[in-house]
């Protein structure tokens, strides 16, 4: 049993705030404008990845005994509870360091 146990970051499911509908609806032209606009946005041409190569990082794997309890909050709670798991161990870690 865990006591005094605090959420980490957005414990909770939420609902993003895009309008989805309103960004399915866009035009071609209305898309190409707002990437052309967007200053952190580099318009490449096709030409730009004929050399490219997709490099996956895969984090080494390994076997973790987690008491039911924690796996079955983190899993329950977040999409992306692996991710968030590890972001705990991190912190910690750097606590520690």
């Amino acid at each position: 049993m865990i006591m005094n146990a605090k959420p980490i970051g957005n414990s909770k499911k939420t609902k993003g705030k895009t309008d989805w509908k309103r960004v399915s609806n866009l035009t071609d032209a209305e898309i190409a404008h707002a990437a052309a606009s967007d200053p952190d946005a580099a318009l490449t041409k096709a030409g730009d990845w004929k050399k490219a190569r997709l490099v996956r990082y895969l984090a080494p794997r390994y076997s973790l005994s987690v008491e039911p309890e924690i796996f079955s909050w983190f899993q329950g709670h977040m999409s992306d509870y692996q991710a968030r798991m590890n972001a705990v161990l991190r912190a910690f870690v750097d606590l520690h360091n």
